[in-house]
């Protein structure tokens, strides 16, 4: 991320930041006060044109936005960070991604789900569709909805076979899922692709009451979640970890979560569900996808 694009991302959490006595997004002035630095410090930052990002003016930039330990390790290494196109030694192909992608999670025999930065999934093998009750016909609505083949609309779609599943897992599980996906996309926030992205999930029941709930660094739960333990409703009780993985670092990166059992009876199911679907890999979001690779510049 260059100068520029870092200045467009602090301008956009200053406005996400909300005066309660004007009922209106912070202007430059105030974020100068919370900051006890001048007003053209933070002009500088916003514009781009500020290249001394010393590390008391970031941690105040941090505590005052009220950014979680995800956010701040992210806010940290994109303002340490050169711009990407200086740092590629030499270009590949989309074609040769993707082969490259599918070559990697050939064969693992766990549910598995290939995923972009702003959750939208790129690929996942049958049983993690199976596992999550996705049908076909759910796939192909993809098309009719804003998130598309976002992992939130599994979460939050009224019409999703998961929507029901979602309802009695315990409230951690969506909490630290929003708070992971906002970790993640932190780096897009500025982009039109975000903002679009967001527009489309607010429409979904619930989806705003959680998502007020995470925003801030006071219900930070990501890095103590221990992992699933529910009542499947077809399969019965499931206990496993999510580990992941970057499968690929550009020109974005890609992520690869994998559901490992924790118990002898989840074995089993994950054991069954990759017989019976015989490990075929399901491709859905468009990767690479041109919104993305130009949200930095937009």
């Amino acid at each position: 991320m260059n100068y520029k694009e870092f200045g467009k991302l602090i301008k956009v959490l200053r406005k996400e930041q909300v005066d309660p006595v004007a009922a209106k997004s912070w202007t430059q002035k105030m974020l100068a006060d919370k900051l006890n630095v001048s007003l053209r410090t933070v002009e500088e930052v916003e514009r781009g044109t500020k290249r001394n990002l010393d590390p008391q003016l970031l941690m105040g930039l941090a505590k005052v936005f009220k950014l979680t330990s995800m956010e701040r390790i992210k806010l940290l290494g994109l303002a340490t960070s050169m711009d990407e196109s200086s740092m590629v030694a030499h270009t590949v192909s989309a074609e040769q991604m993707q082969q490259y992608v599918h070559a990697f999670v050939c064969g693992i025999q766990l549910p598995f789900v290939v995923y972009d930065p702003l959750f939208n999934m790129v690929l996942c093998n049958q049983s993690f569709l199976q596992f999550h009750g996705v049908t076909d016909r759910f796939l192909d609505h993809a098309s009719t909805d804003p998130a598309r083949f976002n992992i939130l609309r599994f979460f939050f779609a009224p019409d999703s076979p998961y929507f029901t599943i979602r309802k009695t897992l315990p409230e951690e599980h969506i909490l630290s899922s929003l708070q992971y996906f906002r970790g993640l996309s932190f780096e897009h926030r500025h982009a039109t692709v975000y903002a679009l992205l967001l527009s489309a999930l607010h429409r979904y029941p619930d989806f705003s009451k959680y998502w007020e709930m995470i925003k801030h660094e006071e219900r930070e739960l990501f890095f103590r979640w221990q992992g699933e333990e529910f009542q499947h409703s077809i399969l019965g009780a499931v206990s496993y970890i999510v580990t992941t993985t970057i499968v690929l670092a550009m020109p974005y990166n890609l992520y690869l979560s994998i559901y490992v059992p924790k118990s002898k009876e989840t074995q089993e199911i994950f054991t069954e569900l990759s017989f019976e679907s015989h490990e075929s890999i399901q491709h859905l979001a468009l990767f690479p996808n041109p919104k993305m690779t130009s949200s930095r510049f937009m």
